[in-house]
């Protein structure tokens, strides 16, 4: 959803654009973005021992904030080199491109299962002891 709210975005774009034209295609990112990250968290946090949880946080994390550095660097200069073009914002298109990709390599990583790692429940779930 993300991919495509970025996609329209570009689409989109251009000078003198109303603001409350992106209402929408902002809103389909945001509910995009809203539906990845617990989803990448959550594939992470199963992938590892329950000893290895909080390396494991902690790397996720600061994956996901230099990934966000890095990429809004690309993207400003992708669209500063063109700026005053008349054709879809190709940092917008470069944003929707790389969250597609990501969504694509996401969702065929969760189609695999992960084993449990010891000491989770057969369920799935994280330690049945740990919320006691």
């Amino acid at each position: 959803m993300q991919a495509v709210g970025f996609a329209w975005v570009a689409l989109l774009a251009k000078a003198g654009l109303v603001y409350s034209t992106m209402i929408a295609p902002l809103v389909i990112a945001g509910i995009g973005i809203s539906l990845a990250i617990p989803a990448a968290q959550r594939v992470v946090m199963n992938a590892v021992a329950p000893s290895q949880l909080g390396k494991a946080s902690g790397a996720f994390s600061a994956m996901r904030q230099l990934g966000g550095a890095f990429g809004l660097a690309v993207a400003v200069a992708v669209f500063t080199g063109r700026a005053a073009t008349r054709h879809p914002s190709p940092s917008a298109l470069v944003r929707a491109g790389c969250r597609g990709l990501g969504l694509a390599v996401g969702h065929r990583r969760d189609r695999g299962h992960c084993p449990s790692a010891p000491g989770e429940s057969e369920r799935g779930g994280m330690l049945e002891g740990a919320a006691s």
